[in-house]
């Protein structure tokens, strides 16, 4: 199931990406979601087509600085953004 997410990117990167989707025949949601997998561990089912493409560099060190996190399987995220929005503005 796919659901969507906004995401705040400074405006070169979105040049970029696009400028790369553009010449690669892909959409920018397939490069960021196939990013994102590889980050996360997720397996996912391939096309044919897609086990050949490339992930370009700046996609491969998007890890550098992030620290793993365990999120419970039970986590409602609107209930935790609503949480922290209370918290921030209490």
């Amino acid at each position: 199931m796919n659901v969507k997410l906004t995401l705040s990117i400074d405006q070169a990167v979105v040049l970029g990406i696009k400028e790369y989707a553009r010449k690669h025949g892909k959409s920018v949601s397939e490069i960021v979601e196939n990013g994102l997998a590889l980050l996360a561990g997720v397996k996912r089912k391939t096309k044919p087509a897609e086990a050949d493409i490339e992930i370009p560099p700046f996609i491969k060190n998007f890890h550098v600085g992030i620290k793993k996190v365990n999120v419970p399987a039970d986590l409602d995220y609107k209930d935790a953004v609503a949480e922290m929005v209370m918290k921030k503005h209490a």
